[in-house]
């Protein structure tokens, strides 16, 4: 088995390196087997390459065999991606600064979970959607404990606790079905 595996891994990576020479012997190979069944049969080049059927499918399923699909279909993305951003420079820099923003916010979200205790990540997480209206800081989002928990990483039933200690220490109240900090939750419970 292992020997077959390594066998099998040699030939796509020889794939990947000779592709061009790989794909000008399959294209020989098939014109071939056109040819002779044409010749046997004594068909026109039509038919014979109506009998034959089509050869961009047989070229599919055995470039399949010989490469890593997923490899291949990522390199494709990067020289399309590569095309595009080159073609339209205001473009690439939106997208990299987006890229940039995005890996900040993931990079803080695992640092939170890494580092802060679930109290500490609800209460940013309460500042974060909180929006300033008439002077108090209001949630309008209706937002349910699970919700809560599966955005901070927590068990619902501790996102519970979390908001009953909140509500009993003044720092949380419901008013017409929205949340409204009446003051900033300490950092640390």
């Amino acid at each position: 088995m292992n020997a077959e595996w390594f066998h099998e891994m040699r030939l796509k990576l020889r794939a990947l390196i000779w592709r061009r020479r790989l794909d000008r012997d399959l294209a020989d190979e098939i014109a071939f087997h056109i040819e002779e069944r044409r010749r046997r049969d004594r068909l026109q080049p039509y038919q014979a390459r109506h009998r034959f059927g089509n050869p961009t499918v047989y070229r599919e399923e055995i470039r399949d065999m010989w490469t890593f699909r997923p490899l291949e279909m990522l390199r494709q993305d990067l020289r399309y991606a590569a095309r595009t951003l080159s073609r339209s420079p205001g473009f690439a820099l939106h997208a990299v600064k987006k890229l940039a923003h995005r890996v900040r916010e993931l990079t803080e979200n695992v640092r939170s979970l890494a580092l802060m205790d679930v109290y500490g990540r609800v209460a940013r997480l309460l500042l974060e959607l909180a929006e300033e209206k008439n002077g108090q800081l209001v949630i309008d989002e209706p937002l349910t404990h699970k919700e809560i928990a599966s955005r901070v990483g927590a068990s619902r039933e501790m996102i519970s606790r979390i908001f009953s200690d909140l509500n009993d220490g003044g720092y949380l109240r419901k008013e017409e079905g929205r949340l409204v900090i009446a003051r900033k939750p300490p950092p640390r419970w």
